[in-house]
């Protein structure tokens, strides 16, 4: 990160910062600090402190930020063909065709959000000198939201990157030292677990409010987060504990399978939803280029439209629409006909977690400790409610059911920003000795003259990282390129 750019991500967070407050089940309003406000007129009471917090989660909607969180999860998985409306950038990515001239692979909004969540850590404990009525007790819950995002923000950079610059200190003045290295990956997911364990011990269970338990970090999002951190890890203990306190907290819980598309998709904020990001017409979401029929960026594969059989609810309809292939989980008005949203109307919810993810994390972390009868029986309970057949499985045989398990994950999370991040989860472990996961996925969607390429490029560990984006390295002269992309 060079110099001019932080300082113009000071300026926009101290002059012109978007602070959005949860004020409805439809509505968020912007309010903007004055100049200088950072360390010295804003932090003067709780209030502010709340509109801050509440700006965190406006920087997660932004679309420099939000489109990522799609792209580089998506654009490497096996669920997307192009539409009509071709840019370069994603067509070199869906071919692995990938260098470091691409701009998708720009992290400057990450970082001006984790910025936000480090200036919040830093500063907001003056409004408890300055509000007599804001305890200590109430500033840990905010503080817990901004590591609890912050730990999710970095989860994101180091499975797509690997290696990137660690930055825990509040960007305010030009005294900060912006030209710093690569952490290594095991110092960012030592950080990350570290802020997770700090938001754990102070994160509010239940706000007594529906937009919020759902469109803020409560104790269960960041639960949520860690278990897959600890899956990330190869924790598999650890994950089932986090993921049983969701369970066992009964305040979560499938959807009815004919409601599958209506209440999660449609409606959003369901009793399946963990978290999730709470866009309006307000803040609409920035992905209707993205799935639009015409002109639209990508449709389903003929892969994803192949996988769902019989009766199941998410197949036709629901994940995708009609022999085109329109990506209809975030296009649809309406489960019980062909009514699409329009760009006036384009507020589908960002779902990070919900109960179907979490059980089909637990059910992964049971097969990996050896326990595969329990895996397979959550397994089937996600597909009973899909009113899909159920899969047998030798529940002797882990290969067998982890190939099981990253299926159901496919059928039940397509689109939602999860494919690369799963096959590279079960590719890599133990040793990178199921690296078949990944050379299968490849042979199911490169194209024929370009398979042996793009397996050979594969092969390589270092190549499952994106390459930093040239213009940082050009005014950071601490960065280094990842190893890949120097032969």
């Amino acid at each position: 990160m060079h110099m001019n750019r932080y300082k113009q991500i000071n300026k926009i967070l101290l002059i012109a910062a978007s602070v959005i407050l949860f004020t409805s089940c439809e509505d968020w309003l912007e309010l903007e600090p004055e100049d200088n406000v950072i360390q010295q007129e804003f932090w003067k009471s709780e209030q502010q402190v709340h509109s801050f917090t509440m700006g965190l989660y406006g920087k997660l909607m932004d679309e420099a930020l939000s489109e990522r969180l799609f792209y580089w999860s998506e654009l490497r998985g096996d669920g997307l063909v192009l539409n009509n409306y071709i840019t370069t950038n994603i067509y070199r990515i869906l071919n692995s065709d990938i260098t470091a001239d691409n701009s998708i692979f720009k992290w400057d909004a990450f970082y001006s959000s984790i910025n936000q969540c480090n200036i919040l850590i830093e500063f907001a404990k003056k409004a408890v000198d300055e509000d007599v009525t804001f305890t200590e007790d109430e500033l840990k819950k905010y503080e817990a939201e901004a590591y609890g995002l912050r730990a999710l923000l970095y989860f994101y950079l180091v499975r797509s990157f690997g290696e990137v610059p660690l930055m825990l200190d509040a960007v305010v003045d030009d005294q900060v030292d912006f030209f710093i290295p690569k952490s290594s990956q095991a110092d960012i997911l030592a950080q990350i677990e570290n802020d997770l364990d700090t938001a754990r011990k102070y994160a509010v269970f239940d706000y007594d409010n529906l937009l919020y338990n759902k469109g803020r970090l409560t104790r269960y999002g960041v639960d949520a987060v860690m278990a897959d951190y600890y899956l990330w890890t190869d924790q598999y203990e650890e994950c089932l504990e986090v993921c049983d306190e969701i369970i066992t907290s009964n305040r979560f819980g499938l959807v009815a399978g004919n409601e599958w598309l209506q209440e999660i998709f449609i409606d959003g904020n369901s009793n399946e939803s963990i978290f999730e990001l709470q866009f309006s017409v307000n803040k609409p979401n920035p992905f209707y280029d993205f799935f639009n029929e015409s002109p639209g960026y990508f449709l389903a594969s003929p892969y994803i439209m192949e996988l769902y059989a019989g009766a199941d609810v998410r197949g036709d309809s629901a994940t995708w629409f009609g022999n085109a292939g329109v990506i209809y989980k975030y296009m649809a008005l309406s489960s019980e006909e062909d009514m699409r949203r329009s760009s006036a109307n384009y507020e589908a919810n960002w779902i990070f977690y919900r109960y179907a993810d979490l059980l089909l994390m637990k059910a992964e972390a049971l097969n990996e400790l050896g326990r595969g009868a329990e895996a397979v029986e959550l397994v089937n309970r996600i597909q009973a409610r899909a009113g899909a057949s159920l899969t047998s499985a030798d529940v002797t045989d882990d290969n067998e059911i982890r190939v099981m398990i990253l299926m159901e994950r496919r059928k039940e999370l397509a689109y939602e920003g999860k494919r690369w991040f799963d096959v590279l989860r079960n590719a890599k472990r133990d040793n990178y000795a199921h690296k078949s996961i990944l050379i299968e996925m490849i042979e199911s969607y490169a194209p024929a003259e370009l398979v042996d390429l793009v397996k050979s490029k594969y092969s390589d560990p270092l190549s499952h990282y994106f390459p930093i984006y040239y213009e940082e390295l050009e005014v950071n002269y601490e960065l280094e390129q990842n190893e890949y992309y120097l032969r």
